[in-house]
């Protein structure tokens, strides 16, 4: 039996002429997302519509990756420097010495 005739095939049919019935499989799902992901989406951060090449894109370019990075370090570096300020009315630390103290 030729190969154009045969109508059924297992996948150790395919294993046999060297076809890895997974690889394809994964191949076609990919091509799937990919058209998915030509779909117009709004970057995160300068909030431009782009037309992506991947369906995870977040981003319309590096500058603007890059720029969301730099504001989330920013904000979590505002944030932690907010929580280890202490206010002027507040009392002092039980270990540190006084000016009346240290003579």
């Amino acid at each position: 039996m030729s190969l154009k005739q045969k109508t059924h095939w297992t996948r150790d049919d395919l294993a046999g002429i060297g076809i890895d019935l997974d690889k394809c499989i994964n191949k076609h799902l990919a091509s799937e997302a990919t058209i998915k992901a030509r779909q117009p989406q709004v970057c995160g951060q300068c909030s431009k519509q782009f037309e992506s090449k991947r369906a995870d894109s977040k981003f319309c370019s590096n500058k603007c990756r890059q720029r969301a990075y730099n504001a989330k370090l920013r904000s979590a570096y505002e944030l932690v420097k907010g929580q280890n300020k202490q206010p002027d009315d507040a009392a002092p630390h039980p270990l540190a010495q006084s000016d009346t103290e240290a003579t």
